[in-house]
């Protein structure tokens, strides 16, 4: 497998398993019991959404953006990794948007240099 594809495939586990503890974390009913902090985890999941559609399509300039704003997630992991409730879903927030980061960084740098190539050789 060759290392764009590996990137790729990280990226996209990373991506939808952090969009999905995001979805999850705001949802959970021992979660609810502070209402501002379910706001803002809804809220915190419309960043992703926002890259959502470039992700899928492949374009390396989300990729970077992506990579950026997993910077976010893992903050709050580490935040949220204070408390005890909450040490598992924040260690697991950390993990994913670690590898999401690494994941889109790789990516945008491996699918960049492909496609600089690609044009170099049309070009000649």
């Amino acid at each position: 497998m060759s290392k764009i594809k590996i990137a790729r495939l990280a990226t996209l586990i990373s991506f939808f398993g952090l969009l999905a503890l995001v979805i999850y974390w705001t949802l959970n009913p021992s979660q609810l019991k502070t209402s501002a902090t379910s706001f803002v985890l809804l809220l915190g999941g419309l960043p992703l959404l926002f890259g959502l559609p470039g992700i899928l399509k492949k374009k390396p300039y989300t990729h970077a953006w992506i990579c950026m704003v997993s910077l976010l997630y893992m903050i709050h992991g580490v935040v949220g990794w204070n408390n005890e409730d909450t040490r598992f879903l924040a260690s697991l927030e950390i993990f994913l948007s670690v590898l999401l980061y690494l994941g889109a960084g790789f990516y945008a740098r491996y699918r960049s240099r492909e496609l600089k190539a690609l044009s170099a050789n049309q070009t000649i």
